[in-house]
């Protein structure tokens, strides 16, 4: 059927992720998005408000591209608006070392100066709680700049309204 065979192949390499070991990796951006948050997803979906009326943040998919865990993925989440304003602190203030490391400005580089940069993640593990099941997983501790990524020659573009890539907006 479809001429695929032996599937169970695939399954069992799946399988085999699991935590990344502490350590820096050297990774790619993959892609960007904004996106609200988990408690405010559905005020967006059902279009009872728009994105920027809630609290959101940035999502962002890495690459590995060196040594033993090439190709793996590492998935970052930052809050760029938020109820709780220390939140919506921290997730500013790491979204900007992380746009740093990637040899651009915080308050002029935009999703497409983000896309395909290299940065070294330093990854770590923790134990969260998350509806009442414990589990280890993998977080990002900081970035580190490869020295690689410069910052790009053209000015970014901007939104009408502030001058500010969307992140940068309250």
């Amino acid at each position: 059927m479809y001429g695929i065979n032996d599937l169970s192949t695939y399954e069992n390499q799946m399988a085999e992720f699991g935590l990344l070991p502490t350590g820096e990796y050297k990774v790619l951006v993959d892609s960007l998005e904004q996106r609200p948050t988990k408690r405010d997803a559905h005020l967006v979906e059902s279009g009872a408000k728009k994105i920027t009326e809630v609290s959101w943040m940035v999502s962002v998919k890495l690459i590995v591209i060196e040594g033993e865990h090439k190709n793996r993925l590492i998935f970052e989440n930052f809050n760029m608006k938020n109820d709780n304003p220390q939140a919506e602190q921290i997730g500013r203030g790491q979204f900007a070392g992380f746009v740093k490391a990637c040899g651009l400005n915080p308050d002029t580089a935009n999703e497409n100066d983000l896309l395909n940069k290299q940065v070294i993640a330093k990854v770590d593990s923790k134990e969260q709680t998350y509806k009442g099941e414990k589990k280890v997983q993998n977080y990002v501790r900081g970035y580190l700049s490869v020295g690689t990524s410069s910052p790009s020659a053209k000015a970014a573009p901007t939104t009408a309204n502030s001058g500010k890539p969307a992140w940068a907006k309250k």
